[in-house]
């Protein structure tokens, strides 16, 4: 397993871009539908954020195959977002596709539970 900053390679994935602010990274997991890409880099607001998207070529993952991604895939010790973006905003490039982000440099999530721990 290769190492990048604080990030994992796994075994049997492709560096496809080393860059100055980040990496990208593509391979298979082990959901067998499923293919993941995985980059950093340093976006607009100045900090650097993980992207992990997640697609198949028949059916949208689901919220246990995107919380098993975050578990395996993302720094368990940070929040990570999935962005439903304005109308005007929203890209879509292939149909059965998700994406998680997590900021690396900060905290950037509120504590929605006001400290009580439930929402």
């Amino acid at each position: 397993m290769k190492y990048f900053g604080n990030l994992k390679l796994h075994q049997g994935w492709e560096l496809v871009e080393q860059r100055e602010d980040g990496f990208m990274a593509v391979g298979k997991i082990n959901l067998k539908k499923y293919s993941v890409i995985s980059s950093v880099s340093r976006e607009s607001d100045g900090n650097l954020w993980h992207h992990i998207s997640v697609a198949s070529p028949s059916v949208m993952p689901d919220y246990r195959v995107m919380k098993y991604i975050k578990a395996n895939f993302m720094r368990a010790d940070r929040d990570a977002m999935e962005i439903h973006a304005k109308v005007e905003n929203h890209v879509n490039i292939h149909n059965y596709c998700r994406h998680l982000w997590c900021c690396l440099d900060k905290e950037v999530l509120p504590d929605f539970t006001h400290g009580s721990g439930s929402i």
